[in-house]
């Protein structure tokens, strides 16, 4: 799925923990479906995410606050809903490759073409109708990042430092109200990094001190960045990123210390609750809310598995806390899942 590498990648404060209070986990049905992944979640509760299946097309969906479906087309997967307005952003099969494209809250989208680029996916939307995301270029299917403006034209760009064989390169996946972004840069020697994009086009490559590999996935709207980093023990921490370019850093109550092991961001909102996944020593996933605060709430979703590479991960946080992600069974099916607090 969508950024599960980026799921399974020392606090420099102690972590409060609180237990887990009284909360409701809906799981995400789509009929027919063998595997549903629930993407991201705006402040009001409608759910976006795609849904699998053994004998017809994959698609993208709504699930509306109120319960109610809507999909889009065929083989258009949808990954990004914007916080307010209804936005949508995913990408849909194009011949041999893939558009990304812009919708809404009907399932209707319209794709845009990102030039030259054979495979193009747009990874997070603003309610200003700005899309961020990345794709191959078809001259030798190495990554390039774009940043498209509401009802204009996609622009690719690269981040200082990007590599230019296949798998390496930019890739473009937050996006901040404000119009910040943030993503990873893949360098010559496929190594990590995290960068920052501000609304001029400016690029800061960066790295948190001790990581031998960077994620950046979350950002707020004054441009603190949020994501993960890999210790030279192979061991995942959680980090924010201030506008300053300070650092601060915290590992989730239950984290494994070995390699694979560890804490992983995936998710901030605007008042500073962030999410992500708690890897213990058996490798099992365990979803979390963190507050502003520091105190944490541990929670895994019904059918998790508890096998290696299985759990649960939460893929998106909205003001209102309410959590999106993903329970993965023993079988490796995704089953998308709401966490109402």
């Amino acid at each position: 799925m969508i950024l599960r590498d980026a799921a399974l990648g020392l606090g420099l404060a102690l972590a409060s923990i609180t237990a887990a209070p009284a909360a409701t986990i809906v799981a995400i049905e789509v009929p027919d479906a063998i595997s549903v992944h629930a993407a991201q979640i705006d402040k009001t509760g409608n759910l976006v995410g795609s849904a699998f299946f053994v004998q017809q097309s994959p698609k993208g969906f709504i699930r509306h606050k109120d319960g109610t479906f809507s999909y889009a087309p065929p083989s258009a997967l949808i990954s990004a809903v914007s916080a307010a307005n209804g936005n949508t952003a995913g990408n849909v099969e194009a011949g041999a490759g893939s558009e990304a494209f812009i919708g809404d809250l009907t399932g209707q989208v319209t794709p845009f073409p990102v030039k030259g680029f054979g495979f193009a996916n747009a990874t997070s939307v603003n309610s200003t109708g700005e899309v961020v995301g990345y794709g191959e270029k078809d001259a030798d299917s190495s990554l390039r990042g774009f940043f498209r403006k509401a009802g204009g034209k996609a622009k690719p760009f690269d981040a200082p430092g990007a590599g230019t064989a296949k798998s390496q390169g930019t890739e473009a996946l937050g996006l901040a109200e404000s119009g910040i972004s943030c993503g990873i840069v893949i360098d010559g020697s496929s190594v990590r990094h995290g960068f920052v994009r501000d609304v001029r086009g400016n690029i800061t490559v960066f790295d948190p001190p001790g990581a031998i590999r960077t994620t950046a996935i979350a950002i707020m709207k004054d441009g603190t960045v949020g994501g993960t980093y890999r210790d030279s023990a192979g061991v995942s921490h959680a980090y924010l990123r201030a506008p300053d370019g300070t650092y601060s850093f915290y590992d989730a109550p239950g984290a494994g210390t070995g390699s694979g092991q560890g804490t992983t961001l995936l998710a901030i909102n605007k008042k500073g609750a962030t999410v992500g996944a708690s890897v213990d020593s058996a490798g099992v996933a365990h979803a979390y809310l963190r507050n502003a605060a520091g105190k944490f709430a541990v929670f895994d979703a019904p059918g998790a598995g508890t096998m290696p590479n299985t759990g649960t991960f939460a893929w998106a946080v909205n003001d209102a806390n309410q959590v999106a992600g993903d329970a993965v069974d023993n079988d490796l099916q995704d089953h998308g899942y709401m966490r109402l607090p």
